[in-house]
């Protein structure tokens, strides 16, 4: 079973030698390690170079995640594919992990639990709840599905092992998925197949990272509806997301909202509109001739919320 890494890299200089170190300290080695270099303008190739000569790296300039991720897959030799964002670093087991569970079975992918790394607040990590009544193998895609649409657990990029041939064959990353990318793909690799899974925290999922993807809320809010949608649609499930969709809506366009944005509101109301409550779509409506105004109007019903709670 020979693993390719591949690691999509944007300005991490400050991350990603903790990213090699921990695949250097994997008690399974990888047969290669990909650094996909999207658009850098600090040191990290510097730091690759420093901490781990022997790794391939890739300069791409296509400012997209997912298309620098596929990139590396295409590059690859491996006939599984283990992803690790820049700025996580897994446990020394979670190599060993998926090849144990794989290894001589048809599933097509790995998935491997997580904690989430605090470090400026609580501290070192903060466990996430894991999978319920999951075994280690042959899981169907149907129960990712229910796992997803209950959001138990997320689903980072980090803890996924894939097989290559699978990959492909399901068309990677999608590239217009520029955000909440990961899940959407896994959904597609494990539809009508099986996975495995383990219930041990075998990577770390850095929280409080300065410019990383998910702290944009309105973006990550936006494309995780749209993942929602792609989703289900795969699985024909609709009846079951239906509040799911609703909350999510919600959610996108009260970012809309609080962004003091015209094309934030005019994309909110293009994507979650459907799912929205009349009231919501009214609001996105107005912020896009009147953002700052709907802004402040927001923002102050939110603290006249706070205060009648308190």
């Amino acid at each position: 079973m020979k693993i390719s890494v591949v690691i999509p890299c944007h300005n991490a200089a400050a991350w990603i030698a903790d990213a090699l170190r921990s695949v250097q300290m994997q008690s399974n080695p990888a047969s290669e390690v990909i650094i996909v270099n999207d658009r850098s303008e600090d040191e990290s190739t510097d730091v690759v170079s420093t901490v781990m000569p022997a790794a391939k790296v890739i300069e791409t300039d296509f400012g997209n995640a997912a298309a620098a991720r596929n990139e590396g897959v295409r590059q690859a030799s491996g006939d599984w594919i283990a992803f690790l964002d820049s700025d996580d670093w897994w446990l020394p087991e979670h190599l060993a992990r998926a090849h144990k569970l794989l290894s001589g079975s048809s599933d097509v992918a790995f998935f491997g639990h997580y904690a989430e790394a605090w470090p400026k607040t609580i501290g070192v990590m903060e466990k996430t709840p894991a999978i319920t009544g999951c075994t280690t193998s042959g899981i169907t895609g149907d129960k990712f599905f229910e796992c997803y649409i209950s959001e138990s657990p997320g689903w980072p990029t980090s803890g996924m092992v894939v097989a290559r041939k699978r990959f492909a064959e399901v068309g990677g990353f999608d590239l217009e998925q520029v955000r909440r990318h990961d899940a959407e793909m896994f959904a597609r690799v494990v539809h009508g197949r099986t996975w495995s899974y383990s219930d041990q925290v075998s990577f770390m999922y850095r929280k409080e990272v300065v410019d990383a993807i998910s702290s944009n809320t309105f973006e990550c809010s936006l494309y995780q509806l749209k993942a929602i949608q792609k989703v289900t649609g795969l699985y024909g499930s609709r009846d079951r997301t239906d509040l799911l969709l609703e909350d999510k809506a919600r959610i996108c366009v009260g970012y809309a909202l609080r962004s003091g944005n015209s094309e934030s509101a005019r994309r909110a109301i293009e994507i979650a509109g459907a799912y929205a409550k009349p009231w919501h779509r009214i609001g996105a409506r107005v912020a896009t001739v009147a953002p700052k105004t709907v802004s402040y109007v927001t923002r102050a019903l939110d603290v006249a919320r706070g205060k009648k709670k308190a």
